[in-house]
């Protein structure tokens, strides 16, 4: 959203031409195909004296302002366009939600749903460490876990003062 705005800011301030060379590969940013993030790298790497010579003039003052804040904005922005979540991500937030309330119903059945979440979330943090999904589903498992855990120990403190006296 933030490139977006950035691109009608150059649609004001600058010609035709300087935005639109500009704000083509911005568009097609949303897409996640290769060729579009072909042509974001293109346009980072873009320097001003081959845009100058691109569209036959001197840039403006605004329009050097407004290339270097787009070309900041694109490279911080970079990993956004990547694929975040992952099937294993997915699995793991499901299966810790899970766990989490089959505590309450059924609590043999957190012990392999907490373990499945713990590993599937391992295994999408291995794969994306920025998968928040991944990370859900795995710390909902160890939760679920320490939970069911404690539940054992005060059950068997419990039984074992009622049986002592």
């Amino acid at each position: 959203m933030r490139i977006i705005i950035i691109v009608f800011a150059l649609l004001i301030s600058c010609n035709a031409n300087a935005a639109v060379f500009m704000a083509k590969p911005v568009l097609f940013a949303d897409s996640l195909s290769n060729s579009n993030n072909h042509k974001l790298t293109q346009l980072t790497n873009t320097s001003l004296v081959q845009l100058e010579k691109y569209l036959g003039r001197k840039l403006k003052f605004k329009e050097k302002i407004a290339l270097k804040v787009l070309k900041f904005k694109l490279k911080s922005n970079k990993n956004t366009f990547e694929k975040v979540s992952s099937k294993h991500g997915k699995t793991s937030l499901t299966l810790g939600i899970l766990s989490l309330v089959l505590l309450f119903i059924f609590p043999l059945a957190t012990i392999p749903l907490g373990i499945l979440a713990i590993t599937n979330g391992s295994q999408a943090i291995k794969d994306n460490p920025n998968d928040k999904e991944g990370k859900t589903g795995k710390t909902l498992g160890i939760i679920s876990l320490s939970l069911l855990a404690l539940a054992v120990l005060a059950l068997v403190a419990l039984i074992s003062a009622f049986v002592v006296h």
